[in-house]
């Protein structure tokens, strides 16, 4: 935990916010948590999109649009560029839905996160762990030459059980690793755009022989 605190400063920071932005999150009240962590996935996935296409004139348009309608919403946008995997867009997915169920209702201002996990049964509260960290719920299998598997059994009690006792600690984690995953998309997205430069390059370069 320590090394995700320290890492979150930098995540701020890349971010375009103060160094204790992300750090202070979770010292917000479980309202205050989920909308604010909403509303910077927004910007983060929009710069993502505006970083891709290189194109300013399509910032006013791109943010007005959801985060996380599957069909046209930004996290569409992102899968269709191949910038946003399974994991991070089922993560942003549910955290839409939950900060959905709380913005329409100013009742919902004292919403408690513990008190929302704890009648969950046992396939909801698992669900509930894997979709809000799924960095946590894998681990290298070292004899099929690193790829990735789910993590064992009684390593998977030890994270249903953090996410019982603290879910807002969980879902912060997740965020941080969700988070960085996208920072680091800006470096592919460059990639592609680099591979279809030389693409149309080689090909004008061939029709004119």
């Amino acid at each position: 935990m320590k090394s995700i605190y320290a890492s979150a400063e930098t995540l701020s920071v890349n971010l375009g916010s103060k160094k204790d932005f992300f750090n202070s999150l979770i010292k917000e009240d479980d309202w205050s948590f989920i909308i604010k962590l909403h509303s910077l996935f927004e910007a983060v996935c929009t710069n993502l999109i505006i970083f891709h296409f290189q194109e300013q004139s399509l910032v006013s348009v791109i943010s007005h649009l959801e985060l996380s309608n599957t069909r046209v919403g930004k996290i569409a946008f992102l899968k269709a560029l191949g910038l946003l995997g399974e994991d991070q867009r089922k993560f942003i997915k549910a955290l839409s839905e939950l900060r959905n169920q709380l913005v329409h209702n100013v009742s919902n201002c004292s919403f408690d996160l513990k008190l929302f996990v704890s009648i969950m049964n046992d396939k909801e509260i698992k669900n509930f762990t894997e979709t809000f960290s799924p960095h946590e719920v894998m681990t290298i299998d070292k004899n099929k030459r690193l790829a990735l598997k789910k993590i064992d059994e009684f390593e998977m009690k030890k994270l249903t059980n953090r996410a019982r006792r603290n879910p807002k600690l969980h879902i912060w984690v997740g965020a941080h690793n969700t988070l960085s995953d996208i920072g680091d998309m800006h470096g592919y997205s460059e990639f592609k755009q680099w591979e279809k430069a030389k693409k149309i390059i080689f090909e004008d370069g061939n029709d004119g022989d």
